[in-house]
């Protein structure tokens, strides 16, 4: 079952920490990835570290990440 990570460019803090992840990973992630967190209008990831990202005015897209100490739920 995917969590909500982003939502209309606003981080949901409780989901972060379900995933095993801080704000400080996330966020050098997000800038690592050359996204701007206020133009991600969803994030998703679930228990096997697949990514669903949809940016304004762009295709969505998914990926596979490794969640930090093997996270899964």
């Amino acid at each position: 079952m995917p969590i909500l990570l982003v939502s209309n460019g606003k981080i949901i803090d409780q989901n972060l920490q379900t995933a095993g992840l801080n704000n400080k990973t996330f966020m050098d992630k997000i800038k690592n990835d050359d996204r701007d967190l206020k133009n991600i209008v969803v994030m998703t990831v679930d228990g096997n570290g697949k990514v669903y990202i949809q940016e304004k005015n762009k295709k969505y897209e998914v990926y596979k990440t490794e969640l930090p100490g093997g996270v899964k739920w």
